[in-house]
């Protein structure tokens, strides 16, 4: 048994190895590149080769829950927009250093009020995988909130390190990985008066069963559980590209829960007015969400034993 584990060791390393030697090269051809070329670039390679990867059955059974009499060419049409913005956000992560700072020109701030009324403040942002979710961090470190980042690792450990440090560069200064301890990293950095930004907009194995587009789906609960023990402030966080590599972030006014007796009903009232952001968000521009991600599949659920939590 040692030695298989050895060797599927090693076949991973092998396995890493060889994505490296093919995404690097693409990664210094997209640096090299001007940004706007490379989302360019990007979204092509989505339409020539992501939307020919894309499992177009779990798309269409995905959509089919908020689009119950969506048509075939509609699918099609859907699938288009999402592989030409997967492209050009990859094309577009190449480049992070050119979103940041304050005032870009790249990027629209909306409801900027509602960020200045809460200067000095921990605060907890939630967005959702729209627009380019790379760029949540670098809007908010721009208007004056550091902290910590919930994000989703990738496997390879050295395009794990490539992006990590691309987000530390022009992003917040923490950040905390799924499976590293998500809610207790978030935790202690807003007690220690610090924001923090999470998407909760996929799916989970366990959480809180609320309405999503009238259907009772298993959603994350981290940022209800915090925003009701912290008291802290949570602003729901638009993004949507408007052209090219240009964006429109939105900034809602902020959310507070006033605790009652009832913790469930105040976790589920809140994780229920979250969804309902997402749904309209998904509503505004269809084609850039990831309908890829099989939300709504009937699978094992465990309400409550979310380990995160626990911990």
């Amino acid at each position: 048994m040692a030695l298989r584990a050895r060797q599927r060791g090693m076949g991973k390393v092998v396995s890493y190895a060889v994505q490296s030697a093919l995404e690097f090269p693409l990664i210094w051809l997209l640096k090299a590149l001007p940004v706007d070329v490379a989302s360019a670039f990007g979204g092509w390679v989505g339409r020539s080769l992501i939307a020919r990867l894309t499992d177009r059955e779990v798309v269409e059974r995905t959509l089919r829950v908020p689009f119950p009499a969506i048509s075939a060419d509609e699918v099609t049409a859907i699938i288009a927009a999402l592989s030409d913005h997967l492209g050009r956000v990859v094309g577009e992560t190449a480049h992070l250093d050119a979103f940041a700072g304050i005032g870009n020109r790249r990027i629209s701030i909306v409801g900027a009020e509602h960020m200045a009324a809460l200067s000095g403040q921990p605060v907890l942002f939630v967005g959702g995988h729209f627009g380019n979710w790379e760029l949540y961090a670098i809007a908010i470190r721009a208007l004056g909130f550091d902290g910590a980042s919930a994000v989703q690792h990738p496997s390879n450990p050295a395009i794990a390190e490539w992006i990590a440090c691309e987000r530390f560069r022009n992003g917040f200064s923490e950040q905390v990985g799924a499976g590293e301890g998500v809610y207790r990293g978030l935790r202690r950095t807003l007690k220690a008066g610090r924001s923090a930004a999470i998407m909760v907009d996929q799916s989970v194995v366990n959480g809180i069963a609320v309405p999503f587009f009238g259907r009772e789906t298993m959603t994350n609960l981290i940022p209800a559980r915090l925003a009701r023990e912290l008291g802290v402030p949570v602003v729901l966080v638009g993004n949507r590209r408007l052209a090219g590599a240009q964006f429109e972030l939105s900034f809602q006014p902020p959310l507070r829960v006033v605790p009652t007796a009832d913790r469930a009903a105040d976790e589920r009232a809140l994780t229920t007015r979250i969804n309902a952001f997402y749904e309209a968000e998904i509503l505004r521009v269809p084609g850039h969400w990831l309908w890829g991600h099989p939300r709504w599949d009937e699978a094992p659920r465990t309400p409550g034993t979310n380990r995160e939590l626990e911990e």
